[in-house]
């Protein structure tokens, strides 16, 4: 297939290289002759790329972006506006026309955090919080296993647990047998005055360097990487830092907004979205720029979080903190999520202090956004 950039050439037709689509001109009018690209030339290119602005019809485009989205399910709709800390690499192995890629919004030529890429990593950070991150592989992120399925091959390693966190989980984020509580769209970047506080970009494409330093080993073309290996600079593109995007995630109602703004919070200023996020790549604003809220509840970080409880209704064993002393058989416990209630059965000796852990079975029953407490009976001390 002729490149636009031959075809204008044999047609004497000008073209003075300004283009207000980066999509276009990343991969349509990608210098390439005889199926190769020169240094010089690519260089040329990605200079070209940086300078091309957000378009006149992305920025008429977006509030009724914004509007649709509103619309969609009223107050069940989280919108929050975060802006990277560092350049983001979304979409780097994709197959173009040079030899590196970046998502790219095919009409208006914006780059943007596509829904499956951003719902993967908070799926991730959701596994942590939960405390099953160690017991998921990789390819277990996707929806290839149903629940049954990821909980009988993980139940077997020194660490297994109850179903309950795998339910949750894959409750939240879907499976082959049931589609996710929760609705991830694609992450807009937000144009220049588009929204009151929050400072848009005109460019949203840098230049940037990636430095290999074993690339025969990566490629295959050696059995092992060695010390005399040259490393081989070569130059692509990334999103700027400070370019702020537009997230959206339709919740099943709308207690669960308070929990999933978190977790988005954790994944953006934690984890990270996109290619090289292990250096320091795709990192945004722990806090939302947009919309301007007096309380934000905090980032979690899922290396330090504790770990989330995941209750249901009905009779299940969890673990409680004793509150006080015992006295005269009788005493109260707490347990994260759940108000103070009373304890019946087997209970420590009157020396049992505050602070001590009880493994509890308790009987639940949902009541609206909270939990109530039917019975509450001790099982043993915990270990």
């Amino acid at each position: 297939m002729p490149r636009l950039a031959d075809w204008l050439d044999k047609r004497n037709v000008a073209w003075d290289g300004r283009c207000d689509n980066a999509s276009f001109l990343l991969d349509i009018m990608a210098p390439i002759t005889d199926g190769r690209e020169s240094p010089t030339q690519k260089g040329s290119h990605i200079e070209r790329l940086e300078g091309v602005k957000v378009s006149d019809a992305y920025k008429r485009a977006f509030p009724e972006y914004l509007a649709a989205l509103q619309a969609i399910s009223g107050d069940r709709m989280l919108l929050r506006v975060h802006a990277t800390r560092s350049p983001l690499m979304i979409g780097l192995g994709q197959k173009m026309a040079l030899d590196f890629g970046l998502t790219l919004h095919r009409i208006y030529g914006v780059p943007y955090i596509p829904a499956t890429s951003l719902k993967g990593a908070m799926k991730r950070v959701a596994a942590s919080m939960l405390g099953i991150a160690d017991l998921l592989r990789d390819d277990w992120y996707g929806p290839q296993l149903s629940c049954d399925q990821a909980f009988a091959m993980a139940r077997s390693t020194p660490s297994g647990m109850d179903e309950t966190r795998f339910k949750a989980l894959f409750a939240m984020f879907g499976d082959v047998e049931g589609i996710a509580a929760v609705n991830v769209f694609d992450a807009m970047p937000v144009p220049k005055e588009a929204l009151v506080g929050v400072d848009g970009q005109e460019s949203l494409i840098k230049g940037d360097v990636v430095t290999p330093h074993h690339g025969k080993y990566y490629q295959k073309d050696q059995e092992r990487p060695g010390d005399n290996d040259v490393p081989v600079p070569a130059a692509l593109i990334s999103v700027r830092p400070k370019v702020p995007f537009l997230f959206a995630v339709e919740c099943p109602n709308p207690s669960w907004t308070l929990d999933v703004e978190r977790l988005l919070c954790a994944t953006l200023s934690s984890q990270g979205v996109g290619a090289k996020t292990n250096a320091g790549y795709g990192r945004f604003s722990g806090k939302p720029l947009w919309p301007n809220q007096k309380q934000v509840p905090p980032p979690a970080d899922p290396k330090v979080s504790p770990e989330a409880p995941a209750y249901r209704e009905g009779s299940q064993e969890i673990e409680a903190e004793l509150i006080g002393k015992v006295r005269n058989g009788a005493a109260r416990a707490k347990a994260p999520g759940l108000a103070e209630f009373e304890l019946k059965g087997f209970l420590p000796t009157a020396t049992g202090a505050s602070g001590d852990r009880l493994t509890v079975k308790v009987k639940l029953r949902r009541a609206g956004t909270s939990w109530s407490v039917l019975e509450a009976k001790v099982i043993r001390n915990a270990r």
